[in-house]
């Protein structure tokens, strides 16, 4: 909080712990994600690697209504690791029951997710959905969500 000239730890508090119960509430889907993943869900088993924590994860997918798409979930908090970090990765693919190269991995960040896909033997689809120029060697890009029906 330094940063922002307070130095108030009970108020770095407050602010922590309602950044945690309010933010995973707020419903910020990309357009066409449900309809999207209805579609792979139809033709595929979902899951998630996310490195957030177990319970703004639940609260997240609750207040998005996505769980009904995906088989399971799997956080860094439950891993004790962050992608890119192949534990993560490898406890996912455990829980799964799946192997990386039957695998592909939708992520929008290059060096978390595609890195990390990447380094385990995995596809990977990068949204980029700012349309960043990049040199990095991906599997697929993608530019909105709804692109993925085209490459699945």
């Amino acid at each position: 909080m330094n940063a922002f000239g307070i130095n108030d730890r009970a108020f770095a508090g407050r602010f922590a712990s309602d950044y945690l119960l309010n933010s995973p509430l707020k419903k910020a889907l990309f357009p066409n994600v449900p309809e999207v993943l209805k579609y792979l869900q139809g033709k595929y088993t979902l899951h998630i690697i996310t490195n957030g924590f177990d319970e703004v994860q639940k609260v997240k997918m609750e207040a998005n209504d996505l769980n009904m798409y995906f088989t399971t979930i799997t956080t860094s908090e439950e891993a004790q690791a962050k992608k890119p970090n192949k534990i993560i990765f490898e406890l996912a693919l455990k829980k799964a029951n799946a192997k990386a190269e039957e695998s592909l991995m939708v992520g929008d960040d290059i060096d978390v997710d595609v890195l990390g896909a990447r380094n385990m033997g995995m596809d990977q689809v990068y949204c980029n959905y700012d349309k960043i120029a990049h040199n990095s060697d991906i599997t697929f890009e993608i530019f909105q969500f709804s692109d993925l029906e085209k490459i699945l």
